[in-house]
């Protein structure tokens, strides 16, 4: 819905050739999610894949204000990650952390392997948190996902930094999707 009253935006502001390209970003995303069989897992770098389409469609609409650090162990691109398990944690970093600030902000995807455990982080450098936070709907069905997935095996936490921003961890078994076929 962001993604689409920036597109609106750029209408009103004229921007044709940015609005186009930024409906033709939706497209991808939208035809990306769609065209997949529904599947519980895929590899890391799938999802890594279609967050990137979806981080295209907050780039346009930031309009420069949104850096990205990613930093992918070289292990972890073919562990099996839930589907869609990057997209909530991306977009509330992006809408909560990075979109309110006027000067923008870093959005990190780091993800590794340690310990026979994929860990994934998302972080913004967001300002400094001023009041308690509520668990939104993404958080707790990404949440309820890892518990019915791997039950007790598994961390889902969240912290905020003094510095700013906010960290999400996650922690599961790591499974390696093309030696599993």
């Amino acid at each position: 819905f962001n993604a689409l009253n920036g597109v609106s935006t750029l209408v009103i502001e004229s921007n044709a050739p940015a609005a186009t390209r930024m409906l033709a970003q939706i497209s991808d995303y939208l035809r990306a999610t769609l065209d997949t069989t529904i599947q519980t897992e895929v590899p890391l770098s799938d999802e890594i894949a279609l967050t990137d389409r979806y981080l295209a469609i907050e780039q346009s609409r930031l309009a420069g204000r949104l850096c990205i650090e990613r930093r992918i162990d070289p292990d972890a691109w073919d562990a099996a990650v839930p589907s869609l398990l990057l997209q909530p944690l991306v977009e509330n970093a992006v809408r909560h952390g990075i979109a309110p600030l006027v000067g923008g902000g870093i959005l990190g995807i780091h993800c590794d392997v340690r310990d026979e455990h994929l860990c994934v982080t998302v972080r913004n450098s967001g300002a400094p948190r001023a009041t308690e936070c509520r668990s939104g709907i993404g958080l707790v069905n990404t949440a309820e996902r890892l518990r019915v997935l791997y039950g007790s095996n598994h961390h889902f936490g969240l912290s905020w930094p003094e510095a700013g921003g906010c960290e999400a961890t996650i922690r599961v078994p790591f499974r390696n999707m093309v030696c599993a076929s």
